[in-house]
């Protein structure tokens, strides 16, 4: 008896172990050290600065609280209490060496394990920030953007968070990076909404809309790598804008079609998977439209057979 007490005392102590980690990561996880890092100066993050307009319109939208939305690979995001626009906040634990290379060795392979590893984190950080910056400086209005802080302003700007359970924090977004954008609605709620009304046409639209907006960033030598268009993209007021914005490039190349081609085609082929797999019977008119819009694009008949 004594053994299976003991058995199942450990089996219980794994459980609160498993428990204590789930809540961690999924309750307690938004501590300000996570939205946080005091970075140095770097001049590659220097965006345009806001008009005495913009900052006058930043701070009358920083005195309402904001609640905890969502978060991504990169930041967490929080919503306005007038539901009007989203405050992201880097994820800095993503960009930081992770906690076990703590206990690891400073000698030999350890140490050349530890110097690349941090290498890596520092380098996606300066590609998430790069990222931020090419959209505020060269798409600003595509991407709903009200300003974009990567550097820290060392101005005091005290705002009010509140988590995911409730618990409310104040913060000083003069000490840190933070992203302030208007609200909109996700690509895949908003093709959902339509087509649970049967607005297919809409939705042909919109789709029309989106192709030729990211051909006219392509013009501007503009790429975005995330191709996760049907929850990276959205409509605000039925104007299309980039909801994620970590990985914009500037790249002059893409002016041309022979390079945005696949670029666009593959905008194309995750709007159809999503389409086969959540409203197959609207699937072939939509394909027929998109290869429609394409084949008018690039000038020649285009099949998704063809790709």
């Amino acid at each position: 008896m004594s053994f299976y007490k003991k058995l199942l005392g450990f089996l219980f102590s794994i459980l609160i172990v498993f428990l204590l980690i789930f809540c961690y990561e999924n309750l307690f996880d938004i501590r300000l050290s996570n939205l946080q890092e005091r970075l140095p100066y770097n001049s590659a993050w220097e965006t345009k600065p806001l008009d005495k307009e913009e900052k006058s319109l930043v701070a009358t939208i920083f005195t309402q609280p904001f609640t905890y939305h969502s978060e991504g690979g990169q930041s967490y995001v929080f919503t306005s209490a007038d539901d009007q626009y989203v405050l992201k906040l880097f994820k800095y634990k993503r960009f930081r060496p992770a906690w076990f290379m703590n206990f690891l060795p400073n000698v030999g392979f350890f140490k050349e394990m530890k110097e690349s590893h941090r290498i890596k984190r520092a380098a996606k950080l300066e590609r998430v920030f790069r990222g931020h910056q090419v959209a505020y400086d060269f798409i600003r209005e595509e991407s709903a953007l009200v300003a974009v802080q990567l550097n820290a302003s060392h101005q005091p700007q005290i705002i009010k968070l509140i988590d995911k359970i409730g618990f409310s924090h104040s913060i000083d977004l003069g000490q840190t990076a933070y992203v302030l954008q208007k609200k909109g609605e996700m690509l895949r709620r908003c093709f959902a909404r339509c087509l649970n009304q049967n607005q297919v046409e809409e939705v042909k639209k919109r789709i029309s809309q989106i192709f030729a907006f990211y051909l006219a960033e392509y013009q501007k030598g503009i790429h975005d790598e995330d191709h996760g268009i049907m929850q990276n993209f959205g409509f605000i007021d039925r104007q299309p804008f980039h909801l994620d914005l970590g990985k914009f490039s500037a790249d002059e190349s893409y002016r041309s079609l022979e390079v945005y081609r696949p670029e666009l085609i593959r905008v194309a082929f995750r709007i159809n998977l999503w389409m086969n797999k959540y409203y197959p019977s609207y699937a072939s008119e939509i394909k027929l439209h998109m290869e429609k819009e394409l084949s008018h694009f690039f000038n020649e008949p285009f099949t998704f057979g063809s790709f």
